[in-house]
Formats: structure tokens, sequence, C-alpha cells
């Protein structure tokens, strides 16, 4: 690794398209980094954040929000296929027969507001008392998430009024993540916007590359290998970059930090994140862990296709008057 450069160093939006990670502590520096970013890929596309705790809005100056609820609802999209039925497995922690009875259920349907997809699931037949145990269980899990006033955040109606959200956003459409209390509920609507851009980027609704930041992301990594693994690798085939920040980049499959195009690591200081780090930047851990421990705020070691090796950097504050990006 080398040290600071004596110039600028930029980045091709195209180096984005295969997917970035923006890792460090609490306090690093990475939501500013993400926000400089998020600013620059809204000029040469579509940028969608996924923001986990509503800071964005206060670090970005040109965006729009969009805070999910009976005015702004999340599609339930089971037009998707195996991906969203897979999505729904892990989530819930399905049984092989539960799994089963959600695919049989939504087989042939269009987009399902929540109330729908509970009721395709309580229409399919129980042949058998495991089958109608099965079923009752499954619904549990149904009602348990998207029940009562969750309920009202998953729409059909949602499609359209995300689409129009994000074609008429000058800068980056924030998702404002942090309406949900529940981990799994944030979980379940950041991959359900992951599937709904994917979905409208198949059906050429929207025209150009997209750029999804995911805050938070770590918190992606216990829906297993399988299913990160496949987002990762098949939204970028639909023209769509994902952005991950995390603060524990140990937690992500070996598999997804070795794809990454574009890795920025703030400091560090857990040791099984320093040596996933120092991994995935193809450095010795005994020269790269030192180096990223002793990063200030706002520095960063950072890598790319167009770097012939890890540059250490200083990200710029803000320019604008109003400290936003």
């Amino acid at each position: 690794m080398k040290g600071f450069p004596s110039n600028h160093l930029t980045i091709p939006e195209k180096d984005f398209m295969r997917h970035a990670l923006i890792g460090g502590t609490t306090g690093s520096g990475k939501t500013s980094t993400a926000s400089l970013i998020a600013s620059q890929l809204s000029k040469v596309g579509k940028v969608v954040v996924l923001d986990w705790f509503g800071e964005y809005s206060s670090r970005l100056c040109n965006y729009r929000i969009y805070v999910p609820g009976a005015a702004n609802p999340l599609p339930l999209v089971s037009g998707c296929g195996e991906g969203m039925i897979q999505m729904f497995e892990e989530v819930l922690e399905l049984t092989p027969p539960q799994t089963y009875i959600l695919s049989k259920a939504v087989k042939g349907k269009g987009l399902l507001s929540s109330e729908g997809l509970i009721r395709a699931v309580e229409s399919v037949h129980s042949g058998s008392r495991w089958f109608l145990e099965s079923k009752l269980a499954l619904l549990r899990k149904l009602e348990a998430l998207l029940g009562s006033k969750s309920g009202k955040v998953f729409s059909a109606v949602g499609m359209n009024k995300f689409l129009e959200s994000l074609s008429n956003a000058d800068g980056p459409l924030v998702i404002d993540l942090s309406v949900f209390r529940e981990l799994i509920q944030k979980r379940l609507a950041a991959l359900l916007v992951l599937k709904v851009v994917e979905y409208l980027k198949l059906k050429g609704a929207v025209d150009g590359d997209v750029y999804v930041v995911v805050e938070e992301a770590h918190n992606l990594g216990f829906i297993g290998e399988s299913l990160l693994q496949r987002l990762h690798a098949e939204v970028r085939k639909h023209g769509i970059g994902l952005l991950m920040i995390s603060q524990s980049p140990s937690m992500f499959p070996k598999g997804v930090l070795a794809n990454v195009n574009v890795k920025i690591y703030h400091a560090l200081k857990l040791r099984d994140d320093l040596e996933a780090a120092c991994r995935s930047l193809g450095e010795e851990f005994r020269e790269c862990a030192p180096l990223l421990t002793r990063l200030h705020v706002g520095e960063a070691v950072v890598d790319a296709p167009e770097f012939p090796h890890p540059f250490t950097v200083k990200i710029s504050p803000p320019q604008d008057p109003a400290g936003c990006f």
C-alpha cells in the first residue's frame, strides 16, 4: 500500500457497477464517504439509499425522501420468481414444507399486498395433517411480520408510487428505514427495495444504471451466503450496482468480499475485520493491519481497478456552505 497521493484520486462510475464496499468503525467517516459517492453517482444514474438510521437527509443537499408507510408503501413483488421465495425463506427461517406452500401460494400471482399474500397462503388446500400444521406455522410467521400496522407498509399499489418517486428524483432517493422498530422488518424492507429495483429494471421501467447504497449491509449477512451472493452476482447483470456500507467486513461471505470491485476501508479495530479487509486488499496482515487501525476520521485505504495498488486517501469534506454533499 502507498501513502497519501499528491493529487486527487477519482474512480470511474463504471467501477461501481461491479459493486463497492465501504468498511470502518462507528464514527470513522463511512456515511460521509457514502454520501459523497451517492451524490456524485446521482449525476450519471439513479441512486437509491437504504438509510438504516435516517442519517442521509442531513448529509445530502439534493435528495428525495421516501418514508415507508401507508402513504408510501413497498410492494411485495411475487412476480420476481424464486428470488422472492428465497428471500422470505431466509428472512422467516422457513422449513422446506413452508417454503413449498409459499411457492405454491404465489405461483402465477402478480403484485400482492401483505393481506393478499396471507390470503393466498390461506387458500392453499391442506391435504394432510402435516401440511395443515406447516401452513398454520407459515401463517403465524407471515402475520407476525406483515400483520397489523406493518401490513400498511406493504401494498400492491406501492410499485407505482415507488417508480414515480425514483423517476422524479433529481438526486438520490433516500428510503428511510428508521421508521421500522424491529430488525427483521428493516431487513425485509431492505431486501424488498432491492427486489423492486431489480423488477423495475427487468421490466424496462427504469432507464440507465441504478446504484443502491446499502447502509448497515452486514445486517443482511444473516440471510446466508446463498441469497446474499446471488443478489450480489445477479443484480449486476441488470445494470444495478451495490455500494455496501458496514462496520463489520468480516460478517460478509468470503465470496462477496472477493468479488467487490471497489474497496474503501476507514479505520478498523477488531482483528476479524482487519483480517477480512487485508485479505480482500491482497495485503500482508502485518503491514496492512497497523495502518488500518491508525487511520484518522475521514482517512481511508482505497483499492479500485484503476489503481496499480491500494492508496491511503483523505476524503474531501463537503464544499457546500450548508455542510452537505
